[in-house]
């Protein structure tokens, strides 16, 4: 039987949910235990395979996550120390102040943490808000407002009232996937649903863009990041 990690609640059924190579369930709150581990037997086979490309998608991005490794649009930037009080973005280098540094060597502590999620918020908003803007023109769709957001499981939204938010590590992934992620949040000023005619019009912008969903997902722990 598999290790997971079982929540109840007053939801009707049992639900699986895989994150980070971990098995969580949810199950109503008279659920035999029984019938939660038979519902498990059943979807041994499918649970096996989420299991595997979850560690792989967690393995994909511990660097990341472990502060080895800091991207920027998709690339690897490579860091040098600098003795500037602020985190600089220039040319694919990632200047850090020294001051967070023993002997050469990176010491993450918590107010390096802060000053880098500042520093990533901060290059997002300036990139992020453009390309919206740009994309919006292209598109002749008009919204009513933009804010950063670091939603744990989605990476953007658009309210009723066209009011969109993009993830901040957006920053992170290649420019033509934050441009899916874009076009997307703007079709929703149209339709606020994922209906047939919602993905007609994404398609109609993107015809590729099934394959940038699928990317999106692979690399989905990054929400996370920072968080």
């Amino acid at each position: 039987m598999f290790s997971y990690t079982l929540t109840r609640s007053k939801r009707k059924t049992v639900a699986i949910l895989i994150k980070d190579g971990k098995l969580f369930v949810k199950a109503p709150h008279r659920a035999d235990l029984k019938i939660i581990e038979e519902f498990l037997v059943r979807k041994e086979k499918w649970i096996v395979r989420k299991l595997s490309e979850s560690e792989k998608r967690a393995a994909s991005v511990a660097d990341v996550f472990a502060f080895r490794r800091f991207l920027y649009l998709g690339e690897n930037l490579t860091v040098v120390w600098s003795n500037r009080r602020t985190f600089r973005l220039e040319n694919g280098y990632l200047q850090i102040p020294d001051v967070y540094a023993t002997n050469g060597t990176l010491v993450a502590s918590e107010k390096f943490v802060v000053a880098l999620k500042r520093f990533y918020a901060r290059i997002a908003k300036e990139y992020l808000s453009e390309r919206l803007r740009i994309i919006a023109e292209r598109l002749g769709i008009a919204y009513t407002g933009f804010s950063l957001t670091s939603a744990k499981t989605k990476w953007g939204s658009c309210d009723s009232y066209n009011r969109i938010k993009l993830h901040r590590n957006l920053i992170l992934l290649k420019p033509e996937w934050i441009d899916y992620v874009v076009v997307h949040e703007l079709m929703h000023t149209k339709e606020h649903n994922h209906s047939k005619k919602f993905w007609e019009n994404v398609e109609k912008i993107l015809p590729e863009y099934k394959k940038t969903v699928l990317c999106l997902k692979e690399f989905g722990g990054l929400t996370e990041y920072l968080a």
